[in-house]
């Protein structure tokens, strides 16, 4: 029996649209691509060779074609990839992803989109704010990296997106890509980088600043764009900017007189360490003080010691020595703190983890009986199984805890319940549970995902009241600069408008690294060609990822108009059956399936085992007399680890907002 893929004398139309879709399968190169269907057509398992010639030459050259095909869609303002100049090597053309090319394509194919970004416009208007993330990639083995193939990634997106969409990765799009080694070369580095891609994002021509007219069949509307912020980590942060952080005397551009532990200024003006809750409180750095400290500097740009004491770094081809980008990215108001980074990759949590593990040690009650204790849970399915790393004592140094971040945050409640569960009843270090739970409601309330006056204000009192805390138990030895950068945090979401974490753009990076690992000729153009072949036949291959709610698979009932599926996408994420269920009213359910309507897809209901609680033991739910229940998915928080206690009773974390 023959493979159909088509019929003869195919349009070449269609052949490309064949040859494109069958390129962003996972796991193919299109060098092997272009072997199987040779192969394939050579045992005539084709009844259309898809090329005029079949050999392994064209097929080749037939798939570069195709997936290079959307790359060079020319829309009214240009194609979709251009090209721009850099300084490196007396010249090099960068290859770019063109933001409003690639907003007027996209929403010329995928009406979900377009749909998608209307709301946005009828809700906010027209005129948006976009948000700029740059972060350093390694597309190797992770565990054998090279620093050749290094790349920095440029997303942007805009802020105005729902709070849901923006936890997908989709709603980042790419800018571009170039090898760290080719940006060390561009006088002035990162941070004359970032100034080439404001310029195209908003001072060229077609940049977003002067509008750009989307189209969908006899729908059309208009945006503009304006700079919203810089979101990265801490190390690009300060790349961009030209900040020395700790190496400075003066180490948070955001408040004034924030200094080191150990530097004290010598013009008599009494200084705050960064530790101290006060720091949080005090009056923010204005517009004024930061061009004084440029005016400074530009005086003598070859005074280290003058540069280290107020902690910037002369670069003159900088954003903060470029008066108009200065003005444009105002560090007081565009500087983004995540809080990915902030607490949970070599953060707060990873130091507060390390140092409570060590003080129960003290206590007789070492790490291997919390690890124990953590294995046997069960987490919900999007977030794995818990491992042997999880609260290893070989990962664990006295003050941090060398995990993955993910694995951190999934450590977090672990912990949570064995403080409830265990801890307290016994009356083991009460001062250290409280200060840890103090942290758990801090990652409780920005994983929400919702921020307005009345959570920030909450938000900050809980971090101001476990820094006292924090200080009172471990002492200021243990503090590290994002001790400080946490009392910014609630300010900076709160500018936004959104609780936004790196992990989203996190996991977009395996797009590139995919695309990147197989390539080694034109690397920054062909890595881009094939993201972009990737992310347009994502969104126009049926893709719901423009959908709040929908059912992830699943099947049509017979004689009805419904759909059952055994898993969901979500705002909170995916779920999946038998996950349970932290739900709005503060019951725990399990899943047992979800449903939804032919008529209104994204209305979705799903059936569950509502469990009863346990009187006066906390987290501890029944199992003996499940209500079974049909509840909408609007009404859930999120899915929760879970353990089973005994035959009648399991053990589930609830969500502390």
């Amino acid at each position: 029996m023959s493979l159909q893929l088509g019929v003869h004398g195919m349009p070449p139309a269609k052949r490309r649209v064949i040859l494109r879709e069958l390129a962003t399968a996972r796991g193919v190169t299109q060098r092997g691509l272009a072997k199987t269907l040779q192969k394939l057509h050579d045992r005539g398992l084709l009844t259309d060779a898809l090329v005029r010639t079949p050999t392994p030459q064209q097929y080749e050259r037939a798939i570069h074609a195709a997936v290079e095909d959307i790359s060079e869609k020319v829309t009214p303002v240009g194609p979709v990839v251009q090209y721009i100049s850099l300084p490196i090597d007396g010249g090099m053309a960068w290859p770019y992803i063109h933001p409003a090319t690639f907003l007027i394509y996209l929403t010329s194919v995928c009406a979900s989109f377009y749909n998608l970004i209307a709301d946005v416009v009828a809700h906010v208007g027209h005129d948006l704010n976009v948000l700029v993330y740059i972060d350093a990639v390694n597309p190797g083995n992770q565990l054998a990296p090279t620093a050749n193939r290094d790349c920095e990634c440029i997303y942007w997106t805009f802020k105005e997106l729902p709070a849901w969409f923006l936890r997908r990765k989709c709603a980042w799009f790419t800018f571009g890509l170039l090898r760290s080694k080719l940006a060390k070369k561009i006088p002035g580095h990162i941070s004359a980088l970032m100034k080439t891609v404001l310029r195209v994002l908003f001072l060229s021509t077609h940049g977003l600043q002067n509008g750009c007219i989307l189209q969908n069949g006899q729908r059309s509307l208009m945006i503009t764009g304006r700079f919203g912020g810089f979101m990265a980590d801490e190390k690009a942060l300060k790349e961009v900017y030209d900040m020395k952080g700790q190496a400075g005397n003066i180490i948070c551009l955001s408040c004034a007189l924030t200094v080191r532990n150990r530097w004290v200024p010598t013009d008599g003006v009494g200084a705050i360490k960064f530790w101290e809750p006060e720091a949080g409180m005090m009056s923010t750095t204005t517009k004024e003080h930061i061009h004084e400290i440029v005016r400074r500097i530009k005086e003598d740009p070859n005074n280290e010691r003058w540069q280290r004491q107020l902690g910037v770094n002369f670069n003159e081809d900088g954003i903060m020595f470029d008066d108009a980008f200065l003005d444009m990215t105002d560090p007081i108001r565009f500087y983004i703190r995540d809080w990915m980074h902030t607490l949970v990759s070599h953060g707060v949590v990873g130091t507060e983890l390390a140092l409570l593990c060590k003080h129960l040690q003290t206590l007789h009650v070492p790490v291997g009986v919390v690890q124990a204790y953590a294995r046997q849970f069960h987490l919900p399915r999007c977030r794995g199984t818990v491992t042997d790393a999880f609260f290893e004592q070989g990962l664990m140094t006295p003050t941090h805890v060398r995990n993955w971040a993910s694995d951190i945050l999934t450590m977090m409640p672990l912990m949570y319940a064995f403080i409830v569960d265990k801890m307290q009843p016994r009356g083991l270090a009460p001062e250290h549970g409280q200060c840890f739970i103090l942290l758990y409601t801090i990652i409780c309330i920005l994983r929400k995902g919702e921020i307005s006056q009345a959570i920030h204000d909450r938000l900050n009192d809980v971090i101001w009241q476990h820094a006292r805390a924090f200080l009172h138990i471990y002492d200021n030895r243990n503090c590290k600069i994002k001790f400080h950068h946490l009392y910014h945090l609630a300010a900076d979401m709160l500018r936004i408008g959104r609780m936004l974490s790196c992990f989203t753009t996190e996991r977009k990076h395996r797009d590139i690294k995919y695309r990147a690992r197989t390539t080694w000729r034109k690397f920054e153009r062909t890595v881009l060609v094939q993201y972009v072949n990737d992310a347009v036949h994502h969104f126009v291959s049926g893709t719901h990822d423009c959908l709040r709610c929908c059912l992830v698979g699943g099947m049509s009932v017979p004689d009805t108009n419904l759909r059952i599926a055994k898993a969901a996408q979500l705002p909170c994420g995916e779920v999946f059956a038998n996950d349970m269920l932290f739900m709005t009213s503060g019951t725990v359910c399990n899943v047992i399936d979800f449903w939804a309507s032919d008529d209104d897809p994204t209305a979705l209901v799903f059936r569950a085992q509502q469990l009863q609680s346990v009187d006066g033991r906390p987290l501890h739910w029944r199992t003996d007399a499940p209500r079974d229940v049909v509840r909408s998915v609007d009404d859930i928080v999120e899915a929760i680890p879970w353990r089973v206690v005994d035959s009648r009773t399991v053990l589930a974390k609830p969500a502390l907002f």
